[in-house]
């Protein structure tokens, strides 16, 4: 999906043929819209949803790409917050998350990345993207000109799967029913919208916080990227 990569099944042997390991693993989750293995649910998350909404200081939206600079600065300060305990993470700088953001701006669809606010500070944010690997198959030859374009937005028209590439929370606002509400939320919009399926990845293999959940709702994981690291030889050596 987008923004995601594929590589030739050799690709591992040749890595560890000259020295490299394992570090660490990065999932994919599938989550069916439609069809009789259609993603429902459970009650519970529900529950949870509205639950949350009944706290008058917590604020549930879409996006507001109208105000993007403001928008920006709340996700980054999330963003950074949210992951900085994560394995391997290294703390975005705001040019470069701004940089991030306005090649993403184009291509968003406000409907399904959402906001959560507790009493005016940026809480939690979800981002999804359409999967425009789809559409940029309409163009045989990859280019954009005479009409390659034209293809693209006739197809981003007709896409109906995505990709959940953001969704978290600062530490202090994870147990508002956040993400139970965000789940609830996207499930509802993408299915009253046609949506045949969704990727949530990457996820660290061992984010138990993120797994343990998205298994308990029946999301199957279906791709696996691995990051892998050697010694570095000291300069004695």
């Amino acid at each position: 999906m987008i923004m995601t990569t594929w590589n030739p099944r050799q690709y591992p042997a040749l890595l560890e043929s000259v020295g490299f390991a394992k570090a660490k693993d990065l999932l994919a989750y599938y989550l069916p819209m439609s069809g009789p293995a259609a993603l429902e649910l459970p009650e519970r998350y529900r529950l949870h949803a509205e639950r949350a909404l009944q706290h008058k200081a917590l604020v549930f939206r879409p996006l507001d790409l109208k105000h993007f600079d403001d928008e920006v600065e709340r996700c980054w300060k999330i963003y950074n917050a949210a992951w900085e305990k994560n394995w391997g993470f290294f703390p975005m700088s705001h040019d470069s998350f701004l940089h991030e953001a306005k090649i993403l701006k184009y291509i968003v669809f406000p409907q399904f990345s959402f906001m959560a606010e507790v009493d005016g500070e940026p809480a939690g944010v979800m981002v999804i993207l359409p999967d425009f690997h789809r559409a940029y198959k309409e163009i045989g030859n990859g280019r954009l000109l005479p009409t390659g374009l034209f293809k693209i937005l006739r197809a981003k028209r007709q896409l109906r799967t995505g990709r959940c590439m953001i969704l978290g929370a600062k530490p202090e606002y994870r147990n508002r029913g956040i993400f139970a509400l965000f789940m609830h939320e996207v499930i509802r919009r993408a299915k009253d919208w046609g949506g045949i399926g969704g990727e949530a990845s990457w996820i660290l293999e061992d984010n138990d916080r993120m797994n343990r959940p998205l298994v308990s709702l029946g999301a199957k994981a279906y791709r696996r990227w691995r990051i892998y690291d050697r010694p570095i030889a000291s300069s004695t050596s």
